[in-house]
Order: C-alpha cells, then sequence, then structure tokens
C-alpha cells in the first residue's frame, strides 16, 4: 500500500514539472512493418515502423518547435545565447535549471527523441557528449560531479533530442534529483543510449 502511494506521488511530481507527456494517439495506433527501434531502459526491445517514424518526425513542424527556432535564429540576440554553435550542434542553458550549470546540448536537425536514434547515428551522440563536456569545463562546472543524459520518452517536453548537461548533482532540490534520476524510467544516460544503438534494439 505505501509503496504504490509512494509510486502515485513520484508519479504526480513529474507530472506537474511538465515532464510527463503521455502520445496516447501514438502509442495505441496500430502498426504495420515491423522495424527494430531502441529499446525501453527495462532491456526489452520496442517495435514500431519506419511510417510511424517518419509522421513522428513530422508531427512538429520545425517552425513550431521551440528548439528549432533557438537553432535557426541569427540575430545577434539569438546567437549571444548560445554557449556553443557549429553546423550540427548548439549548447546554451536550460530556462529551468536544475543546478548552477545546467546547459543543452541541441542537434540542428529535428530529431524527436532518442528513440528515433539509428545506429548510424552512434558517433553524432559521441560528439554530442564530447561537446556537452567541453562547455561545462569552459564554463566552470565540477567535471567530477556532472550528470549527463537524455528524457526517454514519453518523459519529455520538448519533442526535439536533447542532452542535459548538469553540474553540480549536489545542488539539485530533491524534485529536481527526482526529475534526473540517472537510469531511471525517464532519464537515462548517454552510456544506455549509446549501448541500445549498439546493439541494435
Amino acid at each position: 500500500m505505501q509503496s504504490s502511494l509512494m509510486t502515485r506521488s513520484l508519479f504526480n511530481v513529474i507530472y506537474s514539472c511538465g515532464q510527463l507527456q503521455v502520445l496516447l494517439e501514438t502509442s495505441f495506433r496500430p502498426l504495420r512493418r515491423p522495424v527494430l527501434v531502441l529499446g525501453v531502459p527495462s532491456g526489452t526491445s520496442r517495435f514500431s515502423t519506419q511510417q510511424n517514424i517518419t509522421r513522428m518526425s513530422h508531427e512538429l513542424p520545425r517552425s513550431g518547435c521551440i528548439f528549432c527556432k533557438i537553432c535557426d535564429d541569427t540575430s545577434k540576440e539569438g546567437l549571444d545565447k548560445l554557449l556553443y554553435s557549429d553546423d550540427n550542434i548548439v549548447v546554451f542553458r536550460d530556462i529551468y535549471p536544475a543546478a548552477k550549470h545546467h546547459f543543452l546540448v541541441v542537434p540542428r536537425e529535428h530529431i524527436p527523441n532518442p528513440k528515433c536514434l539509428t545506429k548510424d547515428q552512434k558517433p553524432f551522440v559521441e560528439q554530442m557528449i564530447s561537446i556537452a563536456r567541453q562547455t561545462m569545463e569552459k564554463e566552470g562546472a565540477d567535471m567530477s560531479d556532472i550528470r549527463l543524459g537524455f528524457h526517454w520518452p514519453p518523459f519529455h517536453s520538448v519533442k526535439h533530442l536533447h542532452l542535459h548537461a548538469i553540474s553540480p548533482t549536489n545542488d539539485m532540490s530533491f524534485i529536481k534529483r527526482i526529475i534526473f534520476r540517472e537510469n531511471s524510467w525517464w532519464f537515462v544516460s548517454p552510456d544506455y543510449v549509446l549501448q541500445q544503438l549498439s546493439s541494435g534494439l
């Protein structure tokens, strides 16, 4: 009974913080032509279809995606917000920081979430991780106390792939520790994503 109440309270907290967006229509839509994609954190594989992935990729037009707008903003004000920028990736501060240093590493390409990544994109994810660490070091973060990770669908508030880089973790509040709990059902480490990509799950 107590465990059930704690579990319910936990998900109420995550939902109230805007991290839970369950796309029921997408989740329960009949699937065709199964194609193996990234699994869930329990290690079980999950199937989708190329048609469904393509539909999801264009479900939110680039003009309607807040992260795409940031990536495409070439004004001085927009560029000043970027901590890092190249042809493929930008880095900027999270507007709701969990700690003193909380950055988002975002691909310019509109990739909805980690489960839409393919095995061929493993080097790109590794590049995101490298840039996250470089930016943290440049900004004076404590490199011995950092947390990197992705929110795992459906526990993500922005449908555009982004890697969280947070330091120091000791600064995180109780609620933030829950939201960014490493290798939970809702927040996974970069190593987990790389492992899934390597295994083709």
